[in-house]
């Protein structure tokens, strides 16, 4: 009796499943942040032009004003390092090496989810608005579950 070891096929198949893992729990975070900013406001009512608007006080998501922080909130999954930030992505023509190969490990896969807006990054820390902080311990139990595949 013959046997045979598939690793690439095998490998790739791993992958795939944890590749559609990691999105469903990235896509879970992301949908979480968009409704909590979405929300009530209870700070204070203002009209600014001929639209009233609803600050947030410290401690709240953002509210939603124009929908730029909002509509860019997105995901990424990467399995280079280097690329996985969503606010800090390395152009595909640069590479950590210097040489144009990009730093990879096909061992590793990482989900992140954020902005490329640069004030997001102030409203989650210096504001005291946090959006994505809140959404990824709310979730933190079914991240865990859809990562290990139930």
């Amino acid at each position: 009796m013959r046997t045979s070891w598939h690793d690439k096929l095998v490998f790739k198949e791993i992958m795939n499943v944890s590749k559609s893992n990691m999105e469903r729990a990235c896509i879970l975070v992301e949908r979480d942040v968009k409704q909590s900013m979405s929300g009530q406001r209870t700070g204070r009512k203002y009209k600014r032009g001929k639209k009233w608007h609803y600050a947030s006080i410290k401690g709240e998501t953002p509210a939603v004003d124009t929908g730029r922080l909002w509509n860019s909130i997105t995901h990424r999954l990467s399995t280079d390092t280097g690329r996985a930030a969503i606010d800090n992505p390395v152009p595909e023509n640069q590479a950590d090496d210097g040489i144009g190969a990009p730093k990879s490990n096909p061992f590793v896969l990482i989900g992140a989810v954020g902005t490329n807006v640069n004030y997001g990054l102030d409203l989650e820390t210096t504001k005291k608005r946090p959006f994505l902080s809140p959404a990824l311990l709310r979730n933190e139990s079914k991240i865990k579950e859809i990562l290990s595949g139930k």
